[in-house]
């Protein structure tokens, strides 16, 4: 271990620190006072500012909340959903559906109208593929309706993808890109922030989703019409998109995450990322910079944006420009007596600290190695000592045994099944690998829920634990899939036998929660070295099994 990375190193040097500071003058003291008044002065100012911009870019970003839910319930959202449903008419409303696309059309160019820096309004469904239904355009100080023949499918979309796994009533901000129609970017580049609202029908079905589409450029700029000079004003969200405001120049800069090194000109050159670029501005020393989080929703606290706000010391503290040299030999002589004297303590109290990280080193050979640790101690060691005992059974345990069913996983089964197959080499036996696949449990979920799913799951582990022997081992695969580890099997012919017992054992009604669930699984047994002699082969070989099995319950169920 180096010498200044070691514990007692840094409990010497910082406590030296603490004592120096202790001993500065009441000179110094009054001085510093003074300073650090003018310094809080400075720095409400600067976060005074903070707020008043990030609360005008947080109102423009709950506008855009706002007008999407009132788009939601305009009445051509359900009147398209109703008609769509009823082979394009509606008979609530006695209206076909091109009249509510028209009547929503008609909607959608209002909202453009009045809002500048809406470049696009969409209402997308999720039938064929994601086709828009409605969308209207802004091309410059054109607004226009997208003919039907040109609307397209946005099924693959990543924003699209998002909005349709939104909870109803649920807003996204997709992240910032320059749009792009039929796979090309339109020109001029726009950099285009899309916010979408899922759409659901009247019974709670999935329809589409709808989409603002903001040229977040000129609908920033407009947010940060008070912004003082001599704040650089920094924004990004969390897919590192970023923007960059100068109020001196007025110039809005975007540097999309997306092409990092291709926009890296300027203040980007040299950094990886927009993140280490926020990183180096935050720590920059010759700056103060105050962070603020912008929501979309006040109570929902849905981030959107982090704002940086930054400016130069020395134009904010221009007149604050005294240098004060001190005579730091007295200083100096103390520290190291002092750092001298809590290293030779520090060194002493630190030593059974020590031996339990060199143990923890040693023993570091994985999950199954046994870490001997001072649990017995009364000190601080020893409480740190079983909560690391602790932690490390937990960890064994979260990688070894499913977390649901509290069977082995699939890493602790490859593991176990890789031992049984060289064990039974030498024994001259076979080992048996059972797949077990369990019938229509997609249905269980489908009719009652997931919750219902997974206690049916562990009232099947439990059962499954209970009619496996002490040398086979049971495991969840994933899912409702199970395997079971037979050993030293001396007869191929039991197979059948092993196989009875356990349909007769799982194969039964399940009471969940007050209601009685039958449930059965299909079998696929393969032995080493018969069917393979590797994992990989005896999985395929118990699976394909598997399979066959259920082909011959479905024939005798039909």
């Amino acid at each position: 271990m180096k010498l200044f990375n070691s514990l007692t190193t840094k409990i010497s040097f910082f406590t030296g620190l603490v004592i120096i500071a202790g001993m500065i003058t009441i000179s110094s003291v009054v001085y510093f006072f003074a300073k650090q008044t003018l310094l809080e002065h400075s720095m409400n100012s600067v976060k005074s500012s903070a707020e008043l911009v990030a609360s005008d870019v947080e109102s423009a970003l709950v506008k855009i909340v706002s007008d999407l839910a009132v788009l939601s319930k305009t009445p051509p959202i359900q009147g398209i959903i109703r008609s769509s449903l009823n082979q394009g008419e509606d008979k609530v409303d006695n209206s076909t559906i091109d009249m509510w696309n028209d009547r929503l059309s008609t909607i959608f160019t209002a909202m453009l109208k009045v809002n500048p820096a809406y470049t696009q309004i969409r209402y997308i469904g999720i039938a064929e593929r994601g086709k828009e239904i409605v969308r209207v355009n802004r091309s410059r100080n054109d607004i226009f309706r997208t003919h039907t023949s040109a609307l397209q499918a946005k099924a693959s979309e990543k924003y699209y993808k998002e909005a349709t796994n939104l909870a109803q009533g649920s807003v996204a901000f997709s992240n910032i890109t320059f749009n792009r129609e039929h796979g090309r970017y339109e020109r001029p580049l726009v950099p285009t922030l899309r916010v979408m609202m899922p759409i659901y029908s009247a019974k709670q079905q999935l329809f589409g989703v709808l989409i603002i589409n903001v040229d977040f450029q000129k609908y920033l700029r407009e947010a940060l019409l008070r912004v003082g000079k001599g704040y650089q004003l920094y924004f990004y969200n969390d897919f590192g998109d970023l923007f960059v405001f100068m109020p001196e120049e007025s110039v809005l800069k975007f540097y999309p995450s997306a092409s990092i090194d291709e926009q890296a000109e300027g203040i980007l050159r040299g950094y990886a990322s927009t993140a280490d670029y926020i990183q180096s501005i935050l720590t920059d020393n010759t700056s103060i910079t105050v962070q603020k989080s912008i929501y979309s929703s006040y109570e929902n606290k849905d981030k959107v944006l982090t704002m940086v706000l930054q400016v130069n010391k020395s134009r904010l503290f221009k007149d604050d420009n005294i240098i004060i040299n001190y005579i730091l030999v007295a200083l100096v002589l103390i520290s190291l007596l002092t750092i001298g004297l809590v290293f030779i303590f520090s060194n002493r109290l630190l030593k059974k600290l020590r031996d339990m990280a060199a143990n923890i080193e040693l023993s570091s050979g994985g999950l199954r190695t046994k870490l001997k640790l001072p649990t017995g101690l009364n000190d601080e060691v020893g409480v740190l000592a079983r909560a690391l005992d602790k932690k490390t059974k937990q960890l064994e345990s979260m990688a070894l045994y499913d977390s649901l069913t509290g069977l082995a996983n699939r890493k602790n089964f490859v593991e176990r099944l890789e031992e049984a197959i060289p064990r039974a080499k030498r024994n001259g036996t076979s080992a048996g690998l059972m797949y077990l696949d369990l019938n229509n449990f997609k249905e269980v979920n489908d009719k009652y829920g997931h919750d219902y799913g997974d206690e049916l799951l562990i009232k099947f582990s439990r059962n499954l634990k209970k009619t496996v022997r002490k040398s086979e081992l049971c495991a969840r695969l994933g899912g409702d899939e199970f395997v079971v580890i037979l050993q030293d099997i001396k007869d191929n012919t039991v197979i059948e036998t092993i196989t009875a017992r356990f349909r007769e054992a799982l194969n039964k009604t399940y009471s969940i929660k007050g209601f009685s669930i039958y449930m059965s699984a299909s079998i696929g047994i393969a032995l080493y070295p018969d069917d393979g002699d590797t994992v990989d082969k005896l999985l395929k070989q118990a699976d394909e099994n598997m399979y066959s099995d259920k082909a011959q319950q479905n024939n005798l169920d039909g």
